[in-house]
């Protein structure tokens, strides 16, 4: 019997894998769009997509832990191909309920952000149906805004982003980062009706730490980014 989603850390439970004609169809239509595109990369907010890029052949790992609920913790691991396929492993340990969930996403734009023209991502969570998301296809358009010479002396990148999806990412999600030059960078987003935000700075090369606030709750977390 299927549990009831758990409204408090925003998680769903996981299911047996199940293909729908729906499911197909649109596993189809993701494919055809991956195949027809350019090479280019996309990568995440915080739990939401955007459409800005991760270098090609590139590398990223994030751990986000919250000691007040007893070590819950999420991790990410990104890899992105030469072939322009980002693939993403999700792990989810809840407190609670002693269930470890883990997940296969694959995340890729068809468009990059070209000048006047924004990056526009699709993708696909929980694809073999094992963690939260359950399959679920989105879509997202991202964009780098432009910004005066007096802003970049302080500011190195703004991005903004807007999508939506069906399944669990049903409803419509919203992100914003700010890098600045200094290497501290502040995110925000709009996911699943609820406001989530992470503030980070830069540790050693390669490395970053960070507090995010996820449906309310404190987490703290490392970053590790590689670009060859």
């Amino acid at each position: 019997m299927r549990k009831k989603e758990n409204t408090n850390s925003g998680l769903q439970e996981g299911s047996i894998f199940t293909c729908s004609p729906k499911f197909v169809s649109g596993l189809g239509l993701l494919v055809t769009l991956i195949f027809m595109s350019s090479v280019s990369f996309a990568d995440r907010y915080i739990l939401s997509p955007r459409g800005s890029t991760l270098d090609p052949n590139g590398i990223k790992s994030e751990f986000l832990m919250s000691p007040s609920r007893g070590n819950e913790n999420y991790s990410w691991l990104q890899i992105s191909s030469g072939v322009g396929i980002e693939m993403e492993y999700n792990r989810f340990d809840r407190f609670g309920d002693g269930k470890i969930r883990n997940s296969f996403n694959v995340q890729y734009p068809i468009l990059s952000d070209l000048g006047q023209f924004p990056a526009i991502s699709v993708g696909i969570r929980d694809l073999l149906g094992t963690g939260q998301e359950r399959q679920s296809l989105y879509f997202v358009i991202g964009k780098d805004l432009p910004l005066s010479q007096r802003q970049l002396g302080f500011v190195r990148e703004v991005n903004v982003s807007i999508g939506g999806g069906m399944n669990y990412l049903s409803g419509p999600t919203l992100g914003a980062r700010v890098r600045l030059r200094s290497g501290a960078t502040f995110t925000g987003e709009y996911f699943r009706y609820r406001f989530n935000g992470s503030v980070s700075v830069p540790l050693i090369r390669h490395f970053q730490g960070n507090v995010s606030s996820l449906n309310g709750q404190l987490f703290y977390g490392l970053t590790y980014t590689f670009a060859p």
